[in-house]
């Protein structure tokens, strides 16, 4: 889901990000469109080709769950000393660092 953020892609797209067969991207896409979190935006030039899209359903329910998290992570940072959440935010950074550096490779 976070993949969609910046908005629609591929199938192709998607499952180069996730390192997913093109079997198994089909198979979450489904699973996702069934649920209501994507829809599929058809090409108005080729119709073989869709992207994937989030949707308002998704969005709502994203804003509800991570407020709720938001909120969670708060308070556990507020019984943390300086030095905990220091040493915490730099793992954070780290692991946002490595997770941005496997997305934009080629």
């Amino acid at each position: 889901m976070n993949a969609l953020e910046n908005g629609p892609l591929t199938a192709g797209e998607i499952g180069g990000r996730l390192a997913l067969t093109s079997g198994s991207v089909t198979a979450l896409i489904n699973r996702l469109v069934s649920a209501g979190f994507v829809e599929r935006i058809e090409d108005a030039h080729d119709r073989r080709r869709a992207k994937i899209a989030l949707t308002s359903k998704f969005r709502a329910n994203a804003d509800r769950v991570y407020s709720c998290l938001g909120r969670a992570i708060s308070a556990e940072f507020a019984q943390c000393s300086p030095a905990e959440s220091l040493a915490a935010i730099n793992t954070i950074e780290k692991l946002e660092a490595g997770f941005s550096e496997t997305l934009h490779r080629d």
